[in-house]
């Protein structure tokens, strides 16, 4: 699934990040590798985080802002059942490897994770992955839906093993 509902505008590039083609990060990835990263968003010295899936190796990515700080998302999920996270529009692929400041005065993201995901399910409503951050790191089930009055975000822990997206 393609979420073309939510496209971000193309803005000339006026920054560094907005005219980088290719990633800058020496990342082993194959065309047909799905990637991950999750940014921490800073604006106004406030900070939230931005979940970012690749949906397919030519499309924007799709994304997911959300307040909690990464270290803090599984075990909300086990306390809570799920987080609350909010739509935002989809972000160029160059989000996938960039840190730093973004043009116009839209503040600043640093990289926090990154890594590989499988899709499992996906609709306009409903998507499901498992993410992994590392070759000797279990997968997580990433699971995000949209209740009519928001989406929200569930995790959870799945067997050890080797992961093979």
């Amino acid at each position: 699934m393609v979420w073309q509902d939510y496209t971000a505008p193309d803005h000339p590039p006026q920054h560094a990040a907005d005219s980088i083609s290719q990633p800058t990060a020496a990342a082993n990835v194959t065309p047909n590798t799905l990637r991950y990263a999750i940014l921490e968003h800073t604006v106004a010295a406030q900070s939230h985080w931005d979940l970012l899936l690749e949906q397919a190796p030519d499309q924007l990515l799709a994304t997911w802002k959300i307040n909690l700080p990464p270290e803090q998302w599984l075990q909300a999920c086990q306390t809570h059942g799920s987080i609350p996270v909010v739509r935002l529009p989809n972000h160029r692929r160059i989000y996938l490897d960039y840190s730093g400041p973004i043009s116009n005065n839209r503040g600043e993201v640093r990289q926090v994770q990154t890594g590989l995901l499988r899709w499992l399910k996906s609709s306009e409503h409903y998507c499901a992955a498992l993410l992994s951050s590392g070759p000797n790191t279990p997968p997580l089930r990433y699971t995000l839906e949209d209740h009519g009055h928001g989406w929200t975000l569930h995790i959870e822990s799945q067997n050890p093993g080797v992961y093979t997206p």
